[in-house]
This record gives C-alpha cells, sequence and structure tokens, in this order.
C-alpha cells in the first residue's frame, strides 16, 4: 500500500548504463514519488507548474506535511488494513 511508480518495461533505460530494461525500476514513499515526478518532468522539459514549491523553506513544510500525513492518516490505514487481512 505504499505509493509506488514503476517503471514501463518497454523502457530502454538509455539514462543509466547499469540498468537492466528487462527489469523494471521502482520509486516508493510518497514525498520520494512527488519529488521524482516533478525532477523527471524538469530533465523531460516540462513547462508545467510543479508539484512542491520552489521556495525550499515551502518545500521544506510541504514535506513535514506529508510526514505527518503519514504517521497520522496512513499509519492508521494500514493498521485497520492488516486487521482486516488477518482475518479473512
Amino acid at each position: 500500500m505504499v505509493p509506488t511508480i514503476v517503471e514501463a518495461l518497454d523502457s530502454d533505460g538509455s539514462e543509466d548504463i547499469n540498468h537492466n530494461p528487462k527489469q523494471p525500476r521502482t520509486v516508493v514513499e510518497s514525498i520520494v514519488c512527488i519529488e521524482f515526478v516533478d525532477e523527471l518532468a524538469v530533465a523531460r522539459g516540462s513547462t508545467s507548474a510543479p508539484l512542491l514549491p520552489k521556495d525550499p523553506w515551502a518545500r521544506a513544510a510541504a514535506r513535514v506535511a506529508a510526514d505527518q500525513v503519514h504517521k497520522t492518516v496512513c499509519s492508521e490505514y494500514y493498521k485497520v488494513s492488516a486487521e482486516q487481512n488477518k482475518y479473512q
């Protein structure tokens, strides 16, 4: 149930010479996925607004907020989900 980005299998992996294109690469965890998408968009020339603010202070505040949501909301969700799975 962790947010995950999985590379498409048809990617040629040209950005990483050590990458095996038959095995997809993954990025996990909410804030890491958000940062990855922002960086990937810039690297590919996107002119869209970034998901995170450009200001380092505001970006840090967004990371703190994401961490708080993870610890309070997601952790409780995982507990409930695990309990339900235990009885199935």
